[in-house]
């Protein structure tokens, strides 16, 4: 991760092919157990270069590991991954500048690990 990225809000989805909860045994963060989609999530709030590990341990009856992918991540930034500016917007026609707003920010459309 970029040392000065902040992801905020950061879900990870883990499949666990059956309804069953888990038997959460450590954790960061906070955990919820989605029976209807069999699935775990595992919330962290924001993970930045003061907070950048965190582990979760859990026990499930589940004999085929490939039963818990493909994991998907979902996060926010107010930072892009690459830091760009705009310095000026200007009229194509003419090249007059033009005034402009500018908000910036990262989100994840997928982000699948399989």
């Amino acid at each position: 991760m970029e040392q000065s990225l902040v992801l905020h809000n950061v879900v990870i989805r883990i499949p666990l092919g059956t309804s069953n909860p888990p038997n959460i045994i450590s954790m960061d963060g906070m955990y919820k157990h989605n029976a209807q989609a069999g699935e775990l999530l595992w919330t962290v709030d924001m993970i930045d270069s003061s907070n950048s590990s965190g582990s979760l341990e859990f026990s499930i009856q589940q004999r085929d590991t490939d039963a818990f992918f493909p994991i998907n991540v979902e996060f926010s930034s107010p930072q892009l991954y690459c830091d760009l500016e705009v310095q000026q917007v200007v009229a194509a026609g003419s090249g007059a500048a033009i005034q402009y707003g500018l908000s910036k920010g990262l989100s994840t459309e997928e982000y699948t690990i399989v």
